[in-house]
């Protein structure tokens, strides 16, 4: 069945259309695949042990995938898809997300709210800093709900977790804000991790995403990307430990207001023109990989705002609002139904939802939602009786609208567009980014994990022998494998990351007990692999049949 599989893959890959195959009865063991169509294909081999002679299947229960003992789950990853025909890659629109929050800033308190999308209560309130005016704005969310925040007094960014906090004094609780009302002081909150200066203090921290890279080691690290505004560069900083990585990329002439993730590894800048700040606004195109800035200059002297990019990789921006297609090249307005060109409104804030619908948020000029289709260009205003400047979508599709300084916010519901005011209150907020982190979630399909934990001896000494996989890496895309052990489960997240392999170059079987070796890491009873499916454009799919790993026990012990 799995050549059947293979070919069928490869069609589609080429093609955009994925047949399927008919599936067999499970044999039990990992599929037997043959490789080297030019795609980096990877063959399990899983029928010959690592010294070349034939022992069968491994032991049972050590594979998954297709034909394998146990076959892939969508339970067990994050932005992944298993196909009809049981092979993985990835799927759903971008990476699967695991909360329901929305941070909104609140900038006059110095503090940023942390509140339930569905049931709209206030669940924390965490100080951004231990100065008198930390003045926060910009939010930015990753898939576990874990927010990073620029303050704009003292340009500096901090990030607040929102669930699995450390105990910091190593008392035995966790103290954190437990709503609104309960507002910590600096330095006491546990949630709140670091806090780390991006340039200069007068730099005025302003458009900041997060994003996810593979790192050397074959596995995926988080970013945080921070506009310092009056020096014109974006500062990169590792989000686990708040570390600046040293790269602060230069954008001059822009000046970086708003900012929003692509596809492709592509983040997004608006602002103006830094020789001349009340002058032409500029976007500014940065490659997060290389470094290299491209400069796209805003027709007709237009301005700009806020910044989302949609499901299809366009650009869009506040300000006077527009779209650039990447794609052509070409920049294009849209007509809003009883107000002539929207350049003549001045949009805050700008989203996308999963549909492609956009949403502006209208406060600076008198209050309201724009609603666009991306088809017809033709809009509308929305009267919702707030004065919106921040607008986001919720991983349930709903619209929120955050005031204009204020201490409320909109929930609008798309379908109905009737809509309810939320008063937790807030004080002087004052957010329009990616404060859910749907917009990254919703433009950058091109990222998957997959974990499966691997169980050893039960009694004695575990050594794992081999590690075997089959996939297939077209141009443009990667699969990286990686390798935790520990004698109890609950310690594998922990564990240290021990890199197998990536997708091209390297070819199953791997030799599992050197890799522990080198990396002076003591083979326990669990191992869990976690692998990271990995695609440049979004559209170039890496694909993953199976993978598996060998163990051997003591003498009388298994």
């Amino acid at each position: 069945m799995l050549d059947c599989v293979r070919s069928q893959i490869l069609v589609g890959l080429l093609s955009g259309v994925l047949a399927s195959c008919a599936p067999g009865p499970s044999t039990g063991g990992e599929g037997e695949g043959e490789g080297g169509d030019g795609d980096s294909d990877a063959d399990s081999d899983a029928d010959t042990d690592a010294d070349g002679d034939s022992d069968g299947v491994p032991a049972a229960g050590q594979s998954v995938g297709v034909d394998a003992d146990v076959p892939f789950d969508e339970d067990d990853g994050n932005g992944v898809e298993v196909r009809a025909d049981g092979s993985l890659t990835i799927g759903g629109g971008g990476f699967a997300i695991t909360h329901t929050l929305i941070w909104i800033a609140n900038s006059r308190e110095g503090t940023v709210s942390k509140i339930d999308t569905r049931t709209h209560e206030e669940l924390g309130r965490y100080r951004t800093g231990g100065g008198s005016y930390m003045d926060p704005s910009r939010t930015a969310v990753n898939r576990d709900g874990h927010v990073v925040v620029a303050n704009r007094g003292f340009s500096s960014a901090t990030r607040i977790l929102a669930s699995d906090c450390p105990d910091q004094n190593r008392d035995g609780e966790i103290t954190t804000s437990t709503g609104g009302g309960d507002i910590l002081e600096w330095g006491e909150d546990e949630c709140v991790v670091w806090n780390t200066p991006v340039g200069g203090e007068s730099a005025g921290a302003r458009g900041t995403v997060v994003e996810e890279r593979a790192g050397l080691d074959g596995g995926v690290v988080e970013f945080a990307w921070i506009g310092a505004y009056y020096e014109m560069t974006m500062w990169e900083i590792l989000t686990e430990t708040g570390e600046a990585t040293g790269r602060a990329i230069d954008i001059s002439p822009c000046m970086p207001y708003g900012a929003a993730l692509g596809p492709g590894g592509k983040l997004w800048a608006t602002g103006t023109d830094g020789q001349n700040e009340y002058g032409p606004s500029r976007l500014a195109e940065i490659d997060t990989t290389t470094g290299e800035v491209t400069q796209h200059d805003v027709p007709g002297g237009r301005s700009t705002y806020g910044i989302t990019v949609d499901g299809s990789g366009d650009v869009w921006t506040g300000g006077g609002i527009q779209r650039y297609r990447p794609s052509t090249d070409q920049w294009d307005w849209p007509n809003v139904q009883g107000g002539g060109f929207f350049g003549l409104i001045q949009a805050g804030g700008i989203a996308a939802d999963g549909d492609g619908i956009i949403w502006a948020a209208l406060g600076l000029t008198g209050g309201g939602i724009a609603r666009i289709d991306p088809e017809t260009m033709e809009g509308e205003v929305i009267d919702t009786g707030g004065r919106e400047h921040g607008v986001a979508v919720d991983f349930d599709g709903k619209i929120w609208g955050v005031d204009f300084v204020g201490s409320s916010a909109t929930i609008l519901d798309p379908e109905t567009l009737e809509s309810e005011r939320l008063t937790p209150p807030f004080q002087g907020a004052y957010t329009y980014s990616d404060m859910t982190g749907f917009q990254t979630a919703n433009a950058t399909g091109n990222y998957g994990r997959y974990e499966h934990v691997f169980e050893g001896c039960e009694a004695g000494q575990t050594t794992w022998r081999r590690f075997t996989f089959d996939g297939m890496a077209p141009q443009g895309s990667r699969l990286v494998f990686a390798a935790r052990t520990a004698d109890d489960p609950a310690d594998l997240t922990t564990a240290p990351a021990v890199p197998l392999a990536a997708v091209p170059p390297d070819e199953s079987p791997i030799d599992l007990e050197e890799k522990l070796l080198l990396a002076q890491v003591q083979p326990a009873r669990y191992l869990l692999v976690e692998v990271g499916m990995f695609s440049d454009d979004g559209q170039t799919l890496p694909v993953l049949f199976s993978f598996g790993a060998d163990h051997d026990c003591e003498a009388g012990l298994e």
